[in-house]
């Protein structure tokens, strides 16, 4: 695991380093076996200190359900017992290949190690391993696309406390908001919550003019014992949002109304921060364009990289039973080298946050060409992500993997969203589907489709809803509209999926997945799967049929 941070990198140097991704993805060699055969399990591991607790949220790249966990809420290390949904594109998954996660380090959190174990099409693990003792909760999603584990949040030492100075003013920077009286009565506590949730989730995705607004409003109610919490966050989206001088506005009067504490501690080390990135000499004058503020041009970069060597070998005894003769054999069916890379770069803070991330792999043959496959190289992902944090726009470009929306699963293309309200999501993809990540862009099928992801209601309900349509030369392959419902609380949730392909009038999937936590530690998992395997499209109907060309 190796990790990196540099501050001040232009912007000519990110669009070199984004378009040398990009390029790289019409250099692979073509090959034929299936895209499930060479999936990476687990797609990427997140990790949020903006709430009240610490989330690390593990993305799968196949549908895992939720089983169990051990140990149930304290220890140094969690193995999680998962069960694959079985799909169209799951089929021949290798889910007993382990791999080691790739995660960005984060001060006060403290992970060691996060493994997917392997295991079997019936059940997998996932060990994640602490430095030290610690409380947490584990909280799968309803969508069986990702995991979450909740940890307490561990303070950072501050260094000692530095006494305010008075800013001078400075240009381009706005003037403080006046101070928030929270003239309004209470908020009731179920929309309290929701309101934080919004917070948090906006914090989370870098929509940090939401969280202001969010925060304030909590400010402008009586407070019901989230005025301190919302105080701090309003300050923390305020300095991530640009704005130096209304967060440090914000931090002076959270330690005026909570001058101690573990919070003010906190809050003191930002402030201090804050003063002290105001007070460094100036140097020379920025460059036209430039972003305001080191920490809006800061990279950040990690990977991981793998070897595993492969040998299996035959030995043959034969025995003439005229002659009695003896001959001994050893022959050498697999003898490979297989280098893997994981990396990431990512650009944190101002109104465009930025990641890229290239997975792949070379796989060595040292067998003769006559007896070996050769030598083999795959990419897994190349992408570019892109979020305007004040526009409520955003898009991913290159090679990616996504199972909503009625997407099957890896595909070269590109993928644009838009929030048009708080809980109406509007997608739009397009691209062309990649069996194996051996192949290179392969533009004979191609496809197209809008979807919307609706929610979160009643704290609990989440909906999409999506129209698709994929053409093979010319010719329509798939046409299918759908949608998926769920449901999660902490103690029960539901995922219901439907595909239903309106050319061939023909239902492809229907999916009903219930998990509910009985007392006692019991849990009770219920699983209707009804489907087409494979999934229904003119390309695979015509399969075995002797059809050369359309």
């Amino acid at each position: 695991m190796s990790y990196k941070k540099f501050a001040g990198l232009n912007t000519l140097g990110w669009v070199q380093r984004l378009l040398l991704l990009l390029t790289l993805g019409w250099l692979l060699p073509v090959g034929a076996p299936a895209w499930a055969a060479d999936t990476h399990i687990v797609d990427q591991v997140e990790i949020d200190t903006s709430g009240e607790r610490t989330r690390i949220r593990i993305d799968f790249n196949v549908p895992l359900q939720y089983i169990n966990h051990a140990p149930q809420s304290n220890g140094d290390k969690i193995v999680l017992q998962l069960r694959p949904l079985v799909t169209s594109q799951t089929t021949d998954v290798d889910f007993a290949h382990p791999e080691t996660l790739n995660w960005t380090p984060t001060p006060g959190v403290p992970l060691q190690q996060m493994r997917y174990e392997g295991g079997t099409d019936r059940g997998v693990q996932i060990g994640i391993y602490f430095k030290k003792v610690t409380d947490f909760e584990v909280q799968p999603s309803p969508d069986a696309r990702s995991l979450s584990i909740l940890l307490p949040k561990v303070e950072v030492p501050a260094p000692p406390p530095t006494a305010p100075t008075p800013a001078e003013p400075t240009p381009g920077i706005s003037k403080p908001h006046p101070e928030i009286i929270p003239t309004l009565p209470a908020l009731p506590e179920d929309r309290l919550k929701s309101l934080l949730e919004e917070a948090r989730q906006a914090m989370s995705g870098g929509n940090y003019p939401q969280a202001i607004q969010i925060y304030t409003k909590i400010l402008q109610h009586q407070d019901t014992g989230k005025h301190q919490d919302a105080q701090e966050y309003l300050g923390l989206a305020r300095e991530r949002n640009g704005q130096a001088a209304q967060a440090k506005m914000e931090y002076e009067r959270y330690l005026q109304t909570y001058p101690v504490g573990d919070g003010a501690e906190r809050v003191r080390q930002r402030l201090s921060g804050l003063v002290t990135a105001r007070q460094a000499p100036q140097g020379k004058l920025r460059e036209a364009g430039a972003e305001a503020g080191a920490e809006e041009s800061a990279w950040e970069y990690s990977g991981n990289f793998s070897q595993f060597y492969r040998r299996d070998t035959s030995h043959i005894v034969e025995e003439d039973n005229f002659t009695n003769a003896r001959t001994d054999e050893t022959r050498v069916n697999m003898s490979s080298l297989s280098n893997d890379l994981d990396f990431n770069a990512r650009r944190r803070g101002g109104p465009l946050e930025i990641q890229t991330r290239a997975t792949g792999g070379y796989e060595v043959d040292f067998l003769d060409e006559c007896e070996g496959q050769g030598d083999i190289s795959r990419v897994t992902s190349l992408y570019a992500d892109v979020q305007d944090t004040q526009r409520d726009v955003g898009g991913r470009f290159g090679r990616q993997t996504r199972n909503t929306g009625g997407v099957l699963g890896r595909f070269d293309g590109g993928l644009l969203s838009y929030q048009w309200k708080p809980t109406v999501k509007l997608n739009a993809v397009s691209g062309f589907p990649v069996d194996s990540s051996k192949d290179n862009v392969q533009t004979d099928r191609y496809f197209y489709g809008l979807s919307a992801d609706l929610g979160t209601y009643a704290e609990a309900w989440d909906f999409v809803a999506f129209i698709i349509e994929q053409q093979v030369d010319s010719i329509l392959d798939r046409r299918s509209v759908g949608g998926e419902a769920r449901y999660f609380d902490p103690v029960k949730s539901l995922l219901s999926y439907v595909d239903y392909d309106i050319s061939y009038m023909q239902l492809n999937t229907l999916l009903l997945l219930g998990n509910w936590n009985l007392p006692n530690q019991y849990t009770l998992n219920a699983t209707i799967d009804i489907r087409e395997s494979p999934i229904l499209t003119t390309y695979n109907a015509i399969q075995g049929q002797g059809v050369d060309s359309w």
